[in-house]
């Protein structure tokens, strides 16, 4: 068997506190993210790319209290 690493997930009550938790916490700087219109959430990654799991990154994901319903 092969595993893969895609990527890990943070859930936070806010993309913000999640931002500063990982900052503080694990002393990185977090990149840009992205919306997800159909779940109504939105995100910020960071790579945690490794020789054995070149693609792999961190997502911090929250609500995005501007979707719509």
């Amino acid at each position: 068997m092969h595993a893969q690493l895609d990527h890990l997930v943070l859930m936070a009550d806010t993309l913000d506190e999640g931002v500063h938790w990982c900052e503080r916490r694990l002393g990185v700087e977090v990149g840009p993210g992205g919306r997800h219109p159909q779940f109504g959430t939105h995100n910020r990654v960071f790579s945690i790319a490794s020789p054995a799991f070149p693609l792999a990154y961190f997502e911090i994901i929250a609500i995005d209290p501007a979707a719509g319903p």
